[in-house]
């Protein structure tokens, strides 16, 4: 976040929220009218934020201009420039809820409120994806790509305005989709996922999951595990159920558009809306398939199984199954018998009337090559006394089959021996090298992915490897902790050995977060001398890390020691700091001197912060308050410092507190005559310092 109060020409009010890559303020326009010259300011710190991303945001902003003009939900775009290390754009503040807020609190929405806001994103999708204008090279049509709630702001009378175009993209006249990686899940649709393609079905699909969450009061895949949540989308999980109170047409309707084969969807926002309209009017029957285009395309069950091999009739005829047979082979040994093609020359039997099944035509040979009849095939083989075997290729696969078994079973035999190896090492070491350890059992994971013994030791290496983790992250516990990069990196690649032993396991991926962000810590320090941009980033990730690993693991106390010891020294904030350690306390962890120490680092800091600006006010009206500020600070400082006394830098960091106090106090003086606290005061910081303390 934005800590100075002025961007170029814009004076900074108030921060309004945060973006996928920038952040956006209240901000004050001097080149605008006065009772106009309030702008929503977006500020993208281009030096760290990757060049592709800071490109998609020039481009979205260039198309929210032409869109503005055409489109009463887009928000305006008045300028944009590059300024003090950010790209800027000033635009249109809108003022209203956004949509995430109001779900949160009202949701489930009346479901007719709730189709009314849908209906004017469909009216705006409309006129996206056929846009067209001169200054867009003649492209035509705009996907927004990231539609959801929080870029969403409803207005009175639940008036809709759409914000952030950043990553919003033209598609061309040839070509109906484009490529973007960025998006938010859940609101990507499982098809973009896959192979990055950006087009209408993407802003559907986002409208969609944005109805659902409005009737429902919850996300169609719940869940905070990025993870497991794109996997749930890329595998074509079923949405969860919507309430039993929802409207059965407007349930009909929802699940079309969420369904996982994007023909099965609405192929238009025109489509979509159209059965919107006639269910809000009472035109849609509930037992309806839709009346909007291609009404023939019925909701499907969003949780049957999808066919993904082609049929035998469908490979031999090129085309799709016949109605009903679902594109699979009868085996019903009931089922009349598959017609035969007679012999050459001989007539075809007729087909019983009422079959449906298909029959073949025979293809006669070519003219060089004759076929002899049955029965000279027949005569020959008595003559030679040749009999020929019956359907002697239909046994080749025999022999084919039991060396196949005979190598698995010798593969397999050899994979518990190794296994075995593995188990012993691992159980009679007192100090196994897991990493080649873990390496021995990758190179047999792949051929004994069925082996119940290679199972049992994927356990135990798992454990141990968590296990080893655990010393290094309980290692930090310490008053004195010993614990450097190569610990936490050794740690960091253990974790990384046990989550692909086991994907799923929350714990271990917080634990992996965790070593990950004292690993950025640690990099920003090296960095800090020499590239500050790249130290910051190294912070902000390392910030990320600690958080997540907070979020998918409510109760473990160690991601607050980690964001504590950033905020008391990598990126010093006071009221963060004791937010942490708050939060340290609740979750069981027992505050000791280090604490304490860096709880009086941050009253130092932060005094020493305050006597910086009072210098600057010397002789202004400011100047008293400041300095008592500062004053309270040191103060607190001392109080924590003499709570951890004899702890590392503690004398000597309390040493400077009272030096800067006794400089404060002598400032004071003069501005006012003492009273008996300030004599009390006085008396006492001398007994102090002739006590040596």
């Amino acid at each position: 976040m934005l800590t100075q109060s002025r961007v170029g020409r814009f004076e900074i009010l108030e921060f309004l929220g945060r973006g996928a890559i920038g952040d956006v303020y209240l901000a004050r326009d001097p080149n605008r009218d006065s009772s106009n010259a309030e702008i929503a300011l977006k500020l993208v710190r281009t030096s760290k934020i990757d060049s592709d991303a800071v490109a998609a945001e020039r481009n979205g902003t260039a198309l929210q201009a032409a869109l503005a003009k055409v489109a009463p939900q887009v928000a305006a775009v008045y300028d944009q420039g590059d300024q003090d290390g950010f790209f800027w754009v000033a635009m249109e503040y809108i003022s209203g809820d956004d949509l995430a807020a109001v779900i949160e609190q009202e949701a489930p929405l009346p479901e007719k409120r709730a189709v009314d806001i849908v209906l004017q994103l469909c009216a705006m999708l409309e006129m996206f994806h056929e846009f067209s204008a001169a200054g867009l090279d003649g492209r035509r049509g705009i996907v927004h790509g990231d539609l959801k709630p929080e870029n969403i702001r409803l207005q009175e009378g639940d008036r809709v305005r759409v914000l952030d175009f950043g990553i919003a993209k033209h598609l061309s006249q040839t070509r109906k989709f484009t490529v973007n990686l960025f998006g938010s899940l859940p609101y990507v649709p499982p098809e973009r996922l896959n192979s990055g393609r950006l087009d209408p079905q993407s802003d559907l699909w986002a409208v969609a999951v944005t109805l659902f969450t409005m009737i429902a009061g919850y996300s169609p895949w719940p869940g905070n595990d990025p993870e497991e949540l794109e996997a749930r989308l890329r595998r074509g999980d079923a949405p969860v159920p919507l309430p039993e109170s929802c409207s059965p047409g407007l349930r009909k309707l929802v699940y079309r558009s969420l369904a996982f084969d994007a023909a099965r969807r609405y192929p238009s926002a025109a489509g979509f809306r159209a059965d919107l309209e006639a269910w809000r009017d009472g035109r849609l029957a509930e037992n309806a398939a839709g009346a909007g285009e291609t009404a023939a395309i019925r909701p499907a069950d969003l949780s049957a199984t999808r066919r993904t091999v082609q049929s035998l009739d469908d490979s031999r005829a090129g085309g799709t199954p016949a109605a009903g047979a679902e594109g699979t082979r009868r085996t019903d040994p009931t089922a009349p018998p598959i017609s035969i093609p007679p012999p050459p020359g001989a007539s075809p039997p007729p087909a019983a009337p009422d079959s449906t099944r298909r029959t073949y035509e025979p293809v006669p040979p070519p003219p060089s090559v004759p076929v002899p009849p049955a029965a000279a095939i027949a005569a020959t083989a008595a003559e030679t006394g040749d009999a020929p075997a019956a359907r002697p290729r239909r046994r080749r696969w025999i022999p084919v089959l039991a060396v196949m078994l005979i190598l698995f079973g010798f593969s397999q035999l050899w994979v518990q021996s190794k296994a075995r190896a593995i188990q012993h090492d691992l159980v009679t070491d007192t100090d196994p090298d897991l990493g080649s350890i873990l390496a021995r059992y990758q190179d047999l994971s792949w051929i004994g992915m069925f082996n119940p013994t290679l199972h049992a030791v994927r356990d135990e290496l798992r454990e141990a490897l968590v296990h080893a983790a655990d010393e290094t992250i309980e290692g930090y516990h310490a008053e004195y902790p010993r614990v450097r990069e190569r610990a936490w990196q050794q740690a960091h690649t253990y974790l990384q050995g046990a989550m692909e032993l086991n994907y799923l396991d929350r714990r271990v991926r917080a634990k992996l977060l965790y070593t990950k962000g004292h690993l950025d810590r640690i990099a920003s320090q090296a960095l800090q001398p020499k590239d500050k941009p790249a130290a910051e980033a190294k912070i902000d990730s390392a910030v990320s890390a600690f958080q997540d690993a907070a979020r998918r693991d409510k109760d473990w106390a160690d991601p607050y020691l980690g964001l504590a010891r950033v905020y008391a020294y990598e990126r010093p904030d006071l009221d963060k700091l004791q937010r942490a350690l708050v939060d340290l306390e609740k979750r069981g962890y027992r505050l000791g001197r280090r604490e304490r120490a860096m709880e009086g680092d941050g009253y130092r800091r932060q005094a020493e912060a305050i006597w910086a600006r009072s210098v600057s006010a010397r002789g202004m009206d400011a100047e008293t308050e400041l300095l008592e500020q500062t004053r309270d600070n040191l103060l607190q400082a001392i109080n924590f410092y003499d709570d951890a006394a004899g702890y590392a830098d503690v004398k000597t960091n309390r040493a400077r507190a009272q030096s800067r106090l006794d400089q404060v106090q002598e400032r004071l003086r003069p501005r006012r005559e003492p009273d008996f606290l300030d004599q009390l005061d006085e008396i006492l910081h001398q007994v102090e310092r002739n006590s040596g303390r």
